[in-house]
């Protein structure tokens, strides 16, 4: 069988989860092995493997996890299982160990264990094979097979060997040829290096007089072979078996074999920095794929740390719109222009630390100019407001700039007022007037044009157009020039609809709340009118949604989640943190 995905844990290492640069994986490929079984002493049946799981596994939760690399069973006793692996709260059982052949009938089948060591055999006949216990758990698939039956009824004795997570033990053979059981195949894996590996190999029986050797696994699967004394424990760090020990003078070796150690393996794929620290780390490509490895082969903690993703942000700022302006005495006043208008990507954020987020407020009814609109992080990006519209209230006051300059106000007496912005801010002057007629101001200046010049004297210029963006998920306008007022006629038209109407003989429109649109111009033969108020602004962040959520907001944004973006809009001041 073979397997290709994970990540290594092998001896004594802690392993800290980091903070990638790009999307972290969702899951660690893992390969979990337990400690080998040992083989049987004095013509022995092979220890069983340890059990294996493999699979891929969701992240755990931040947090300290304590890893156990289960140790192979040691040499001295007969029936020595070898010890879990647990990661995660998952357990791979250790390999069952392995007895002696024995003159008792019946007695000394092998130990159940991840997978089961093989039987001995006895004088009276045959010894059963130890039963496997690895069972799959969470994600992760199990792998473990009983040990091989040990026979004998009489001589020849032929024990047997132990499983292995890819096959059982064999059979002892006590007819041609004579052997003792090899042992069951393990599994291959390719997570640690790239190249497969093999894992989980059972020991090999011994047989009491053989012409013919168990076959040679151990460079294979790890599991140990009665054939030297130099190969008849399992291999460290693969979980196999031991081999049985021979018998003097008819078949060596005589040393009873050790079960291998356990290992634990987690494998992803690499980024500009790693997920993790800690172990031994090593890469490599496979497929086109770089792959980062951490090898563990003791048991430590593994520390997953919160994982902090700091996304670079797109996003729209615009300013509160400037107020309309007053107009009596038998004029219009200006509109106010719109909000300073500003839109870009690439924005840059640190984890921890918050954005602040500040929207403008609209100037209001008196004429006055909006409030600016900024974020605030690893720079900061501002955004003018709107200027106020020209008009006359007990005298002349004239339009003022901003991020759009309001529209000349009492025909064309007080001239219109110009953009402070400077791109990528976006925004334009106000409109003329005419000082004839009915005395029609000029439309306030807009993202999108500049303010709307009065066309005759008996209508009121229209409000610049706006812009269009769709980073909310929806295209909406922002940003449009107050329409300006005239005391008799038609009063001008708001840009794109989200600028407030300019006033015939009355006050003068709201620009749309939360666009940055300008106030209408109000207008009146005697008193003053007021000119409407300015929107206010409004702050769009978005990113991709495959990164989390923010970590925390303030100031109550609208969160929505569609067409491959989270999205945050923001309708009052508050703040952001990554």
């Amino acid at each position: 069988m073979q397997f290709t995905s994970g990540f290594t844990l092998t001896r004594g290492y802690n392993l800290n989860i980091g903070t990638p640069p790009l999307i972290r994986p969702t899951s660690f490929d893992v390969l979990m092995v337990a400690g080998g079984g040992a083989g049987g002493p004095f013509i022995g049946a092979g220890g069983g493997a340890g059990g294996l799981l493999v699979g891929s596994l969701a992240i755990p939760s931040p947090g300290s996890y304590t890893i156990t690399v289960g140790a192979g069973a040691s040499t001295g006793a007969q029936g020595t299982n070898g010890s879990n692996t647990t990661c995660f709260g998952l357990v791979a059982n250790g390999g069952g160990g392995a007895y002696n052949f024995t003159e008792t009938n019946g007695a000394n089948p092998g130990n159940a264990g991840g997978s089961g060591g093989g039987g001995a055999g006895n004088r009276g006949g045959t010894s059963a094979g130890g039963a496997a216990t690895q069972t799959s758990q969470s994600t992760l698939t199990g792998y473990g097979y009983p040990g091989g039956i040990g026979k004998a009824s009489g001589e020849p004795i032929q024990p047997a060997g132990g499983g292995g997570a890819g096959a059982a033990g064999q059979d002892g053979q006590n007819t041609a040829p004579l052997k003792g059981g090899d042992g069951g195949d393990g599994i291959y894996n390719n997570y640690r290096t790239g190249s497969n590996v093999g894992y989980a190999g059972g020991g090999s029986g011994m047989s009491y007089s053989s012409a013919t050797q168990p076959t040679n696994k151990r460079s294979t699967f790890g599991g140990g072979v009665s054939i030297t004394d130099a190969d008849v424990s399992g291999v460290e760090n693969t979980g196999g078996g031991g081999a049985g020990a021979g018998f003097n003078p008819f078949q060596g070796p005589f040393a009873q074999g050790a079960g291998g150690s356990g290992i634990v393996v987690i494998r992803y794929p690499s980024f500009t920095s790693n997920v993790a620290t800690g172990g031994n780390v090593t890469y490599y490509n496979l497929n086109g794929v770089d792959y980062t490895v951490h090898t563990f082969t003791a048991s430590s903690n593994l520390v997953i740390d919160p994982y902090v993703v700091t996304p670079t942000v797109e996003y729209l700022i615009v300013a509160g719109g400037g107020g309309g302006g007053f107009c009596g005495n038998g004029a219009g006043g200006g509109g106010g222009g719109a909000g300073g208008y500003r839109t870009a990507s690439g924005f840059s954020v640190t984890a921890g630390s918050p954005i602040v987020i500040s929207v403008g407020a609209g100037g209001t009814t008196n004429a006055l100019t909006g409030n600016s609109s900024n974020i605030v992080g690893s720079t900061t990006v501002t955004t003018a407001g709107g200027g106020r519209g020209g008009g006359w209230s007990s005298g002349l006051y004239a339009a003022q700039s901003g991020g759009s300059g309001g529209g000349a106000g009492y025909g064309n007496t007080n001239p219109y007022a110009a953009s402070t912005a400077v791109a990528p801010e976006l925004g334009n002057r106000g409109g003329s007037g005419i000082t004839s007629g009915n005395y029609p101001g000029g439309g306030g200046g807009g993202a999108g044009a500049v303010g709307g010049d009065a066309p005759n004297n008996n209508q009121g210029g229209d409000g610049g157009a706006g812009l269009q963006s769709s980073i909310s998920g929806t295209a909406t306008y922002y940003a449009g020039g107050g329409g300006a007022g005239v005391y008799s006629g038609t009063g001008g038209l708001g840009g794109s609809s989200v600028g407030g109407t300019g006033a015939t003989n009355g006050a003068g429109g709201n620009g749309n709340v939360n666009t940055g649109g300008g106030g209408g111009g109000g207008a009146a033969s005697g008193a003053a009118q007021p000119g409407g108020n300015g929107g206010d602004g409004i702050v769009i962040i978005r990113y991709l949604d495959s990164y989390p959520a923010a970590n925390s907001t303030t100031g109550s944004p609208t969160i929505t989640v569609a067409g491959g973006f989270r999205v945050y809009k923001f309708t009052a001041s508050g703040s952001i943190t990554f």
